[in-house]
């Protein structure tokens, strides 16, 4: 049976979520690899197990709300969905077929996050990164906050192990980076030699959707590596300190992996994304090639050939690159379709009644630069292939915006510009026109490359 408990310091709380190849989900222990499942379709106790195999039984739906809380729907029965009963440790968990007011039938997935490899370790309010003071190689050294380099002291190493906690290993001491509680009540982030309990963390996603690192035996959330709070100089400490869900953001973490560094860029960006991408025309006279399809070609009123061509034009003229319309999709680098959301989809192979349009692209990552020689990081991508998908709708000039918008993205603008009249902006509108910051924006690396 599966019941309802407190937090642990161990696995019987974790759970791998996975997608299957139909759009159902499997739910799996990571404590002893079996799946969450139900014995029949009756609501009440003594039907909520665990499986040791995939099975209709063991396949759910999940739905969620507008506050990013998940309704569990079982395979069988789409009428059902997982219930806590109450609010007593110890509940078993049930079926019901009735929404409540006190939310037992909504679920929050606390999201932990896998990263291994070599990173840079950056505060997300401060911008500056973890390194060890010094760098001194003794036992003991305190981890403190610097701006960027490349120097192996701001790398770290992090390395999943048995127990589902990484390690997080400094490249240059190749110590761990861990915490000692003093006599007075302060807990400081130093390195030590081997590794312990006091070495092993977990990394969650918070509500603002940024790294918290806890450590084990405090999870999820009771605390949390921070800079001081009470510092931003370079050269403060890093602390162990309670984790507050709020504005301060000392306590939140983002990690870029390490690449071959690529210099400084002098730019303004413009982009809620750390990452941009360039075709590389080296060989093409800058030209790049565009098969465009109207899937609702006999519908007159889409103009979606037309639109298409007023985006490329105005990305042409931005980036001082040639699109160029072939026949043939073998020989094109993007392909752009137009239709109707069931063509879309049908085409796509994609589901979503909210977008208005989709770009779907493949890179290869080449290295990273700082901007305006501060710490800023941005990793640079090669665009490798770009497929451009627009949903019809009446509104003739919003379809030229999701046009532009979606042909940026295919072209590099990886992420969303910041107002919300701006063209690569994440929300519909209907103003088309490309503004200067948002062409500046990739051209910079047009230039460069």
């Amino acid at each position: 049976m599966i019941h309802q408990w407190q937090y642990h310091s161990n696995l019987y709380e974790n759970w791998e979520i996975t997608r299957l190849s139909d759009g159902y989900y499997t739910i799996k222990s990571l404590y002893n690899n079996n799946y969450i499942g139900i014995s029949s379709t009756k609501t009440g106790e003594d039907n909520i197990k665990l499986f040791s195999s995939i099975s209709p039984q063991t396949m759910w739906s999940i739905l969620s709300d507008s506050s990013d809380r998940y309704y569990f729907v079982p395979y069988y029965s789409i009428d059902l969905m997982l219930v806590a009963p109450n609010s007593s440790v110890g509940a078993e968990l049930q079926l019901t077929d009735t929404i409540s007011s006190n939310n037992y039938e909504k679920w929050e997935l606390i999201i932990q996050v896998q990263y291994s490899g070599t990173y840079w370790l950056q505060n997300i309010e401060t911008e500056r990164f973890a390194s060890p003071y010094g760098p001194y190689l003794d036992d003991g050294t305190p981890i403190n906050q610097w701006d960027f380099s490349t120097r192996e002291s701001r790398k770290w190493l992090f390395e999943r192990q048995s127990d589902y906690f990484y390690t997080i290993k400094n490249q240059d001491t190749q110590k761990y980076l861990g915490f000692k509680e003093y006599s007075d009540g302060t807990i400081l982030i130093e390195q030590f030699s081997s590794i312990q309990d006091c070495t092993k963390w977990k990394m969650y996603v918070s509500t603002d959707k940024t790294l918290v690192f806890t450590p084990r035996g405090y999870e999820p959330f009771s605390y949390s590596l921070s800079v001081d709070p009470s510092y931003n100089n370079v050269g403060s400490a890093l602390v162990l300190i309670s984790y507050t869900d709020n504005t301060n953001y000392k306590d939140c973490w983002k990690l870029t992996e390490v690449r071959p560094y690529l210099g400084s860029i002098s730019m303004t960006w413009h982009s809620d994304s750390s990452s941009i991408g360039y075709w590389d025309l080296s060989e093409s006279n800058d030209t790049l090639n565009v098969y465009m399809y109207n899937i609702d070609s006999e519908d007159s009123s889409f103009s979606f050939i037309s639109n298409t061509y007023n985006a490329m034009n105005q990305w042409s003229n931005a980036l001082d690159i040639t699109l160029a319309r072939v026949s043939d999709t073998s020989n094109a680098e993007i392909k752009a379709y137009g239709g109707t959301r069931e063509q879309i989809e049908s085409q796509s192979g994609r589901n979503n009644t909210t977008w208005t349009g989709l770009s779907v692209y493949s890179t290869t990552a080449h290295g990273v630069m700082n901007l305006n020689d501060g710490n800023k990081l941005i990793t640079i991508h090669e665009m490798n292939a770009a497929t451009v998908y627009v949903i019809k709708r009446s509104d003739n000039d919003a379809v030229i915006k999701t046009c532009t918008h979606e042909f940026g993205h295919s072209l590099g603008y990886l992420g969303h510009a910041p107002n919300a009249t701006d063209v690569m902006y994440s929300g519909a509108h209907s103003s088309y026109t490309l503004k200067a910051a948002e062409s500046n924006h990739l051209r910079a690396i047009y230039l460069l490359y």
